[in-house]
């Protein structure tokens, strides 16, 4: 059995632990009595549980690895699995059945609302770049369906204005460093912005019209302008 706990505080900032167990009520008191301990530092709200009844452990410990690195690739959550086994060796074919039965379990942690382990789609060479480069900034993205994908490498200001300290920019930056997507004011994986201005003002530290003013391509086109040409 796997089991998700996942927690939010009151500034938005996510985390989630993801581990497997043979013992989900037996688990689930060890983890009550590590924060009443103080061994944990959240007090984890929600609950999944997923069960499969025809894995072996060898099957487990695979799912409970690749769960955790894509949880961790998404930074949508700040994943605080410490060990996982990232050498267990299944057959090709049974890595496929494997990565199917993780994929219907993103599809139901989706449904319920919860992004962990939602990861930003790749750019294609057909999709067009821009570039976001003020206030000392140098960033690379490019549009989605659901926003814009700020790539990895991308570099983001290193000073912020005090207008841009009082909007919700703000905090969407701060849980971006928690949860380890920034680093040292870098990106440190592609990660989707639901608006550019969003994208714009995280990585200008100022409040930014993404649409028709930071963002540009390399023939100076804003982002408004390419959407009303297509």
């Amino acid at each position: 059995m796997f089991i998700f706990l996942l927690h939010e505080d009151d500034e938005g900032n996510k985390s989630v632990y993801i581990g497997e167990s043979d013992n989900v009520s037996k688990r689930l008191k060890q983890h009550l009595n590590s924060y009443a301990s103080g061994k944990e530092v959240f007090y984890w709200n929600t609950v999944l549980i997923f069960i499969g009844d025809q894995l072996n452990k060898a099957y487990v410990r695979y799912i409970e690895h690749r769960l955790v690195e894509i949880a961790s690739m998404s930074g949508n959550y700040k994943c605080l699995t410490q060990a996982t086994s990232p050498n267990v060796k299944i057959s090709n074919a049974d890595s496929d059945v494997m990565e199917e039965f993780i994929e219907n379990m993103h599809i139901i942690v989706s449904t319920l609302g919860y992004d962990a382990l939602d990861i930003a789609e790749a750019a294609d060479k057909n999709d067009t770049i821009f570039y976001c480069k003020r206030n000392n900034s140098n960033a690379k993205a490019f549009l989605t369906n659901g926003g814009v994908v700020v790539q990895k490498g991308s570099i983001i200001s290193d000073h912020e204005t005090p207008s841009f300290v009082k909007t919700s920019n703000k905090k969407l930056k701060e849980k971006l460093i928690n949860s380890g997507v920034i680093i040292n004011n870098k990106f440190m994986k592609d990660y989707e912005f639901k608006s550019p201005s969003a994208a714009a003002s995280v990585i200008c530290g100022s409040p930014a019209n993404g649409k028709n003013m930071e963002w540009r391509d390399s023939f100076n086109k804003t982002i408004g302008e390419t959407m009303k040409n297509n």
